[in-house]
């Protein structure tokens, strides 16, 4: 689709897109359009090769050097974006509806409720009661899915302009890969704009969520209680212990490690085990505890 078939906000350059989505995140084979509030967020746009199209200000259209962008503009991008996305989204125009496509080889109580449509479910899959699948959701061969569980929920993503709420409607798929174990009552939502994914062989237990657009890799375990919020990558073989928190957009490193009940605010790096509120290697967190020990044996 090109801008100037959009009948949306005043085209100061036509461009092609098929695709809406963020500058901080890649969509793969797509041609996307975002927005720009502020040029000094140009350079996420520039290293992103998925954008090729923006919604932003006079102001800032003119500060953009070499434009090789489609522009829309606007006098509230963010605002006329997501706008235009939850339109977008009841015209179907990211995806259209297809029937389920569910392999007679899966076992399914009678009990779990499936969407009507566009929902993948491969052979030898075990879906147990009070099981709820949403649209736009694929679950590979071998995996198995516990009571109580709900896939393909919609992400918690709300803008605000003065009085004025918007929901981001959700446009994207949530896929399950291989010989995934998901135990009860978990909630995993579907992608806003992009794809969530749960990697080959990873293990989650009871009472996890998983919110929109992140990417667990392989052979990861998520034990009881832990919360990964939006956008977050998690490495293969990695470990995040109970009730541990994710902060939104962050990236763990492969075979690294949450401690239990630890708050993440900041990235980890590859092998790196990290503790505490807010979490620290934990090597230093030990060496911490140590020097004010005696605080506490005083206190006592």
């Amino acid at each position: 689709m090109r801008l100037s078939e959009l009948n949306f906000g005043g085209v100061e350059k036509d461009g092609e897109f098929n695709w809406l989505g963020l500058t901080a995140e890649e969509y793969d084979g797509k041609k996307v359009l975002t927005f720009l509030n502020d040029e000094k967020y140009y350079k996420e746009i520039e290293n992103n090769k998925s954008i090729t199209c923006i919604i932003t200000t006079e102001e800032v259209t003119k500060k953009i050097k070499e434009n090789k962008y489609g522009i829309i503009l606007s006098k509230n991008p963010r605002k006329d974006f997501f706008e235009l996305h939850n339109k977008l989204v009841k015209e179907n125009f990211y995806f259209t509806k297809k029937e389920n496509k569910i392999s007679k080889k899966a076992i399914i109580s009678k009990k779990a409720n499936i969407g009507e449509y566009n929902i993948i479910i491969e052979d030898d899959v075990i879906i147990e009661a009070g099981v709820t699948i949403y649209g736009n959701v694929t679950i590979k061969k071998g995996t198995i899915i516990k009571s109580g569980t709900i896939l393909g929920a919609d992400g918690f993503q709300y803008i605000k302009e003065k009085e004025e709420i918007i929901k981001a409607e959700p446009a994207g798929e949530l896929e399950i890969y291989e010989n995934v174990v998901i135990h009860n009552n978990t909630v995993i939502d579907k992608g806003i704009f992009g794809k969530t994914y749960i990697g080959e062989n990873t293990k989650i237990y009871n009472l996890v969520h998983v919110a929109h657009d992140s990417k667990i890799g392989k052979n990861v375990f998520l034990t009881a209680g832990v919360i990964v919020c939006g956008r977050v990558k998690i490495g293969n073989n990695s470990y995040l212990g109970p009730n541990c928190i994710i902060k939104n957009g962050l990236i763990l490193g492969e075979n690294s490690k949450v401690s239990m009940g630890a708050v993440v605010t900041k990235e980890v790096k590859d092998s790196e085990v990290v503790t505490g509120n807010f979490a620290i290697p934990h090597e230093q967190f030990i060496k911490n505890l140590k020097k004010h020990r005696w605080f506490y044996v005083r206190k006592v």
